[in-house]
Order: structure tokens, then C-alpha cells, then sequence
């Protein structure tokens, strides 16, 4: 027999075959069960202190004379969100001078589970107020929204837009008055540096108003830009805004005002200065910069500074201005003192205390 003839009893036996564990598929998905379980801890954690937060903001609101409502409120946003929503929210001032009562058609209210102190607020039009004394104020708009950034006591930066919004008044015995702009915004943050001070930008574009167009004699579009910081003021939740603004007044507080520009057809007006309030709490300071079509913004005051602004130009240094010559900027200076404001020179009219 040949050496390769072999028998099939003695072939080599076969290796025996490796089992092959499989519980090691199973530790990703036990990790992943832990980490949803866990993760499922945090966000319930998270969505309990949420509504704790916002009891306890509404307790201390009605604390102030503020009592608000949030009728058929839900928590959701499960798992990276913190989504709280009020259907028809209300609102009841009992602060004296401020009794009344308010509503808005919607609120909505989100904050990511790792960074709950930014909070995004989304509201639903109209919101509506109604004064103990018969006066209303609706506000209606294509859209709003407003973030805070902070804790529960201390604001870091906040800010609010809105979109079209549509402001009415109206009170016994007077016209109705309404204001509309395409957009406006309103943004406040703590200010940088060892000094308590808060920073203040405000703007709106696309203003109208009848009120403003028949004291300016013109019905073109206005738009609006503040900027200012707040120094000795430190931005905080609202209170008392009596009791806040003699606490500002009394730290020695003042608007440093870097920009003031406002624009309505003939009218463009630069101005920044410092502003403050006396001890009698009525405004006192200067800003100062150019302005374009002044005789009309004087006219609004009730102030003839002569045709084409020949006064204004004499009073503030312009000098006499050409037969048909276009409109030009000139100096300008607004300034508070002893209870009276001053345009230029020229008296203006009485200013009361604030509070």
C-alpha cells in the first residue's frame, strides 16, 4: 500500500471547533440601556426643578402684587430639552398706580437639559392689559421671542424681538393712539469689568404713528437705535421699579449714553452724552451731537426757530443757511437741569419727578 493510501479510520481527527462567546455583543447594548436610563434620570431631575423654578418665580412675583396663571401648563422635550407651555396665560397687577390685569394667547418656554440656565421664550399674539382705571394696551405682532441667560436672582444677558408688532392704546377720554414698526428689539447684558454696570441696546425700524407723524408734519417710516450703559446698575429680575431706580440713583447710577439715532423723513438726529436723575428724581444731564431738519423736532416742542432753521442755524453757530440750499446737520445739545429741559439755549418744557 502506498504511503497516501490511507484508511478512513486512520485519517487525522479535525481540530476540535472553537465556541465563540457571545455576551461581549451584549455589553454596547447594556452601556447604551445605562446610559438612556441614566440620561432619562437626569432629564426628569432636570424637568422637576423646572417646574420648582417656575413655582417658586410666581410665588415670589405674587410676593410683589403679581399674580400670574398658567392655565393647562405641560413639561416636555424629551431627551435634550426642557419644553414648558401655557395656554392662554394670565396676568394680575395689584401694585398701587399698576392695577390690572393682563393676558397673552400663548407662552412657550425652552431650556437645553445641559445648559439650563439659557432659556428661550416663544410668544403668541396678542397680549392684552387692562387697567383698573379703564385703559387698555394690546399688543399684536407676527412674531416674538425673547432668551434669558442667568439664575433665579442675577440676569446675565436678556433679550426680546418681535416682528411687526402692532401697539394700541386707549383711555377714557382720550383718542386711541397706535404704534406699529416692521421690527424691534431690546437687549440687555451685564457689563464686563469689576464695575456693576449693564449694557443697553435698544432699536426699531419701519416706525409709524399718527401721533408722531402729525407732531413732526411728516408720514415717513421712523427708525430708532439706542445704545447706553447703566453704570452702578446691576442687571436683576424685575422688582419694584421705584424701589430699583432710587437704589440706581441713590449708588451715584448714570446712563452713559453712546448713541442716540433717530431718523424720520427730513429728521436725522446723533447724539450721546450722560445722563442721570437729581435728588428731586427728575432727569438731569447733556447729549449732544448734530441734527438735520432740527425746525421740525423744535416744532414738536412748540418752539419756532424761524423758517429754514435761520434761528436754529444763529443759536447753534450754523449761520444763516442758503436760499434752497438742502438740509444740512448742525450742532446740537439736549440738556436737563434744575427740573427744566434745554434745547440748545432755547427753554423747553418742565420736567416732573419720575416717582
Amino acid at each position: 500500500m502506498a504511503p497516501t493510501d490511507l484508511t478512513p479510520t486512520e485519517l487525522p481527527a479535525p481540530p476540535p471547533a472553537t465556541r465563540i462567546s457571545t455576551r461581549w455583543l451584549y455589553i454596547p447594548l447594556g452601556l447604551l440601556a445605562l446610559v438612556i436610563a441614566g440620561w432619562s434620570g437626569v432629564w426628569v431631575y432636570a424637568k422637576g426643578k423646572t417646574g420648582e423654578i417656575m413655582d417658586a418665580w410666581m410665588a415670589r412675583e405674587a410676593r410683589l402684587g403679581r399674580e400670574w396663571a398658567c392655565p393647562d401648563r405641560a413639561i416636555g422635550g424629551f431627551p435634550f430639552r426642557i419644553e414648558v407651555s401655557c395656554v392662554n396665560p394670565t396676568f394680575v397687577s395689584k401694585e398701587p398706580g399698576r392695577i390690572g390685569t393682563g393676558s397673552l394667547a400663548g407662552l412657550a418656554v425652552t431650556a437645553r437639559v445641559v445648559d439650563p440656565k439659557q432659556v428661550i421664550a416663544i410668544f403668541a399674539s396678542p397680549l392684552k392689559w387692562t387697567a383698573e382705571t379703564g385703559g387698555t394696551a394690546d399688543i399684536a405682532f407676527a412674531a416674538a421671542r425673547a432668551s434669558y441667560r442667568g439664575t433665579q436672582t442675577m440676569i446675565e444677558d436678556t433679550s426680546i424681538e418681535m416682528d411687526k408688532p402692532v401697539l394700541t392704546l386707549a383711555a377714557p377720554g382720550f383718542q386711541t393712539q397706535t404704534f406699529a414698526a416692521t421690527r424691534t428689539e431690546l437687549h440687555l447684558r451685564r457689563a464686563p469689568g469689576a464695575e456693576p454696570a449693564t449694557d443697553i441696546a435698544a432699536s426699531a425700524t419701519g416706525v409709524q404713528s399718527e401721533l408722531l407723524n402729525g407732531l413732526l408734519a411728516d408720514a415717513a417710516p421712523g427708525a430708532l437705535d439706542v445704545r447706553a450703559r447703566l453704570a452702578q446698575f446691576a442687571p436683576a429680575l424685575p422688582k419694584n421699579w421705584q424701589a430699583t431706580l432710587e437704589a440706581w440713583r441713590g449708588a451715584g447710577g448714570e446712563a452713559r449714553i453712546e448713541k442716540i439715532s433717530l431718523t424720520k423723513g427730513p429728521i436725522a438726529l446723533n447724539l450721546a452724552g450722560a445722563v442721570k436723575l437729581d435728588d428731586q428724581r427728575r432727569l438731569e444731564g447733556e447729549v449732544n451731537g448734530t441734527a438735520q431738519g432740527a425746525s421740525a423736532l423744535l416744532a414738536a416742542f412748540g418752539i419756532n426757530a424761524g423758517g429754514g432753521g435761520g434761528l436754529l442755524g444763529a443759536l447753534l453757530g450754523g449761520g444763516q443757511p442758503r436760499a434752497n440750499a438742502p438740509a444740512r446737520a448742525l450742532p446740537f445739545v439736549v440738556r436737563a437741569e434744575q427740573g427744566r429741559l434745554y434745547i440748545g439755549p432755547i427753554p423747553g418744557p418742565r420736567l416732573r419727578p419720575l416717582y
